[in-house]
């Protein structure tokens, strides 16, 4: 494929996935679950870090009547641009209510958007979740409490998750330039073709855009192919996840 190919294969390919509007993944998780599908496999969800686990022993302390509420709250803003389920005010008062630490609260409250975040990037089932759920170390009532949730406003906030533009910028024009330039100082005759590719973004609340955001790129033809692969490679890994 020529350069002036692999160009406009790269601008169709930039153009497909700063348009799409998805539930962003971070692609190191796609490959892994990715990896973990094909191998039919059932790869832990949770990063069981030891801050997760002591927040997943606060959550097992919660009383059983409120933590219900809690979680419910939690999961109807998730599909938020800022994803607070409280303001300052209301922290204050749960503090006081559920008997814990403003350290506390903060982990618990981030443990459980944590794990709604996931339940949705990954698609669970209402099972999957408990299973993850259990892994985790979390109790049985924590557990039925969070499933309950998500078997009854899981696909309602996955769609809403899904039409949210899911980064500050969307791409609003790519232009592109092809020049050759000397590829050293004593081998005049020998050029090198370089690929300068601009992106234009705008930002996605359709607020006036910095024209110092847009990206350039400036590659060589070597540099351009590999980057051409790695799209291909990432197109692939989420085809299969569809």
């Amino acid at each position: 494929q020529s350069t002036w190919g692999l160009i406009f294969s790269c601008i169709v390919r930039f153009a497909d996935f700063w348009q799409l509007q998805f539930v962003q993944r971070p692609m190191s998780e796609v490959a892994a679950a990715a990896a973990a599908a094909a191998a039919g496999g059932k790869a832990n969800v949770f990063d069981l870090t030891v801050k997760f686990r002591s927040a997943v022993a606060v959550m097992n302390r919660i009383d059983g009547k409120r933590f219900p509420l809690l979680v419910s709250r939690i999961f109807s803003n998730l599909h938020t641009t800022s994803g607070e389920a409280f303001n300052e005010t209301e922290k204050s008062q749960l503090q006081a209510v559920l008997g814990l630490s403003a350290d506390e609260l903060d982990s618990l409250l981030e443990a459980c958007t944590y794990i709604f975040n996931k339940a949705v990037y990954h698609g669970l089932s209402v099972k999957a979740l408990g299973e993850q759920l259990d892994t985790a170390g979390c109790s049985l009532e924590r557990i039925h409490a969070m499933q309950q949730v998500w078997a009854e406003s899981g696909r309602e906030v996955l769609e809403l998750i899904k039409s949210r533009t899911v980064t500050p910028k969307v791409l609003e024009a790519v232009d592109w330039k092809l020049h050759l330039e000397v590829s050293q100082a004593d081998l005049k005759g020998v050029k090198e073709p370089r690929a300068l590719l601009q992106l234009g973004l705008a930002n996605s609340d359709g607020s006036a855009a910095n024209a110092d955001d847009d990206v350039v790129l400036e590659m060589s033809e070597a540099q351009l192919r590999e980057f051409f692969f790695n799209l291909e490679t990432i197109q692939e890994q989420l085809d299969a996840l569809a």
